[in-house]
């Protein structure tokens, strides 16, 4: 909730915003967040604040699928001579993928990790693309809460019809109004406080 004083979000004046102008986003995650949130937001309307919640995300990772007769033989040494080489400034971890069931999944994959937040398939592919039997790459970004306070409810809400469920770097986004029972007990209070008296005279 603005106090009434230009540009002074509800973390500054230390009231909690009204649940109908803030939006509560999972996306994926780009250095620096706060700024690709804005990227994302601003052209549904003025944004007064972007608040990243939680812990810093953990680093993106990927799967690299091999097919072909030496798709085994290509993954072993994907694993030995891509692991520990440097992307973007990240030390990379390559092993075979053993969270995917070879019933399941008849290609060989191995496990990428500890990739750069953003990374796209065009800056990883080189490190593959020698082996020849390298079929597809699929990169799962760490994803990121983000909650987004409009000026106006109805900014807000064209954000989350607009956005809910669209694509953004290669991951579905969450897009829904901040419900209340997501406030602390205190902040309700604030929140309560800061409503006009139902009734009450409102001055010109």
């Amino acid at each position: 909730m603005n106090c009434g004083q230009r540009q002074h979000t509800a973390n500054v004046c230390g009231r909690p915003a009204n649940p109908s102008t803030v939006v509560v986003a999972a996306m994926a995650a780009l250095s620096p967040p706060e700024e690709h949130a804005r990227q994302l937001f601003e052209p549904y309307g003025e944004i007064l604040d972007v608040t990243i919640n939680g812990r810093k995300p953990a680093a993106t990772h990927a799967f690299v699928f091999f097919n072909g007769k030496k798709m085994d033989k290509h993954a072993q040494k994907a694993c030995k001579k891509v692991s520990k080489k440097e992307l973007m400034g990240h030390t990379l971890k390559v092993e075979p993928a053993t969270s995917i069931s070879r019933t399941s999944e008849p290609r060989a994959v191995v496990f990428c990790g500890n990739l750069p937040l953003g990374v796209t398939e065009e800056q990883l592919r080189p490190l593959f693309k020698k082996y020849k039997t390298l079929d597809e790459i699929r990169i799962h970004n760490a994803m990121v809460s983000v909650e987004v306070q409009f000026s106006a409810s109805e900014m807000a809400k064209y954000a989350c019809l607009m956005l809910h469920g669209t694509v953004f770097q290669s991951s579905p986004l969450s897009v829904e109004l901040k419900r209340l029972e997501e406030y602390t007990p205190k902040q309700l209070v604030l929140l309560t406080q800061a409503r006009p008296a139902q009734g009450a005279d409102r001055k010109s």
